[in-house]
């Protein structure tokens, strides 16, 4: 039964490929204004969580809005779809550095 009422880690593969998608084009855009690595992809990784944050966000009050009810799932709905973005991000804005250091070393050579 708990493991019923749990949240469904599996469930949001679009939370992670977007949350993927945009850290790595935040990274790439950071890293060619000159942005050195590691900050480039904290911001990167930021704004990807905060962005979700602001979904999250507006979809729980439009749902309360419309239905006049909380849903006895949106806890864990949100804490999945947040974990799934995050991890998204973290790898997306890594794919981002790597792929960065590559254009800058073709670039220069």
């Amino acid at each position: 039964m708990v493991l019923a009422a749990g949240p469904n880690w599996l469930g949001s593969p679009q939370h992670f490929a977007a949350g993927a998608v945009l850290a790595l084009a935040v990274t790439l855009v950071a890293v060619r204004w000159k942005a050195p690595w590691w900050l480039a992809a904290i911001v990167a990784v930021g704004i990807t969580c905060a962005a979700e944050i602001a979904l999250k966000l507006a979809e729980y009050l439009y749902v309360n809005v419309t239905n006049g009810t909380i849903a006895a799932g949106a806890y864990y709905d949100s804490l999945v779809d947040n974990t799934t973005t995050l991890v998204g991000a973290l790898l997306g804005a890594a794919l981002g550095v790597v792929v960065a250091g590559r254009l800058r070393r073709r670039s220069a050579g």
